[in-house]
């Protein structure tokens, strides 16, 4: 995961930003291409972080950058700034994967959650990318997105017909992390339930300013690596990562509190065994099927 700007013009209630200190910046370009050339080619790349993708200036010159090194791209963006030359650019530039957060299928429940967004206009925004992707027959595949909250829960049934549509490959309900009950009892226990599976096969969170966290909830701690002075391989296995990782397995979280409060879901101990031996590219080519299954037999594996 490339944070390439934490810069965001919005303001959601249940977005985490204004609960940790960090300094607003851009990702360096140059750092990007210096960061790909020396490595070698990733699997997958998420070029997104605490920020609003879109508002970065080099966003799809670095896309494409990703592309000819042989990365699946996936993107999570606002869609406030999904404009005509936007959206020409996002289909030239080969992203594979568009993640539209849009919680609520009303102007008053949507303006309430995404904060500094205006129903209408982001809405036409995504119908006009959507009808740009089948006039031209594009295969970028397209996921509208409503989190869980209180406010949104009425209205699963409005957004599924909403955006059930020409264009949209999947429909996605999050649940609201940070407010489930059954998260916020197992971030009281002392210890861990599971070790994190994600410690293991990642991603590397790569915070704008070229530091390394081990995901986006230690946003604002102290860095475990710097990707300015080390190689990716160097901060993927740091002496603080090897800690965290060993603190894991034994099950003493003392000296890593955001690893006792957190919210995330950990999926079934098969499926985290399995994603060793397949590939990103597997993953997010059978992550819709899996997820419409979930929805119909109303249990979760992973989310």
């Amino acid at each position: 995961m490339l944070e390439v700007t934490n810069r965001c013009d919005l303001a959601c209630p249940m977005c985490l930003r204004d609960k940790v200190d960090f300094v607003t910046q851009d990702m360096d370009p140059h750092f990007i291409r210096d960061l790909l050339n020396a490595s070698a080619p990733p699997n997958a790349i998420w070029p997104y972080g605490f920020g609003e993708p879109l508002l970065y200036p080099y966003l799809f010159e670095a896309i494409r950058h990703m592309k000819k090194k042989g990365a699946i791209v996936s993107l999570s963006t606002s869609g406030t700034h999904l404009d005509r030359s936007t959206g020409a650019e996002m289909i030239s530039s080969r992203l594979d994967y568009l993640i539209v957060a849009f919680d609520g299928a009303t102007p008053q429940t949507y303006e309430k959650y995404r904060r500094g967004a205006n129903f209408d206009q982001v809405k036409d925004n995504v119908e006009r990318f959507l009808a740009f992707k089948t006039s031209i027959q594009s295969q970028i595949h397209i996921t509208l997105q409503m989190i869980l909250l209180n406010g949104t829960r009425n209205e699963v049934s409005a957004f599924k017909q909403l955006w059930t549509r020409n264009g949209v490959d999947q429909v996605r309900l999050r649940e609201d992390l940070l407010k489930r009950p059954k998260i916020a009892a197992l971030a009281r226990n002392c210890g861990v339930h599971r070790p994190c599976f994600f410690l293991w096969r990642g991603p590397l969170f790569v915070q704008a300013a070229g530091t390394v966290v081990p995901c986006p909830y230690y946003h604002g701690s102290e860095p475990f690596g710097d990707l300015k002075a080390q190689s990716v391989e160097q901060a993927w296995n740091s002496p603080k990562m090897t800690e965290l990782r060993q603190a894991h397995v034994s099950g003493d979280l003392s000296k890593f509190p955001v690893c006792r409060a957190c919210p995330r879901y950990q999926p079934h101990a098969a499926l985290a065994a399995a994603s060793f031996f397949i590939t990103t590219t597997e993953i997010r080519r059978y992550l819709p099927v899996v997820e419409r299954i979930q929805q119909r037999l109303g249990k979760t594996f992973f989310e």
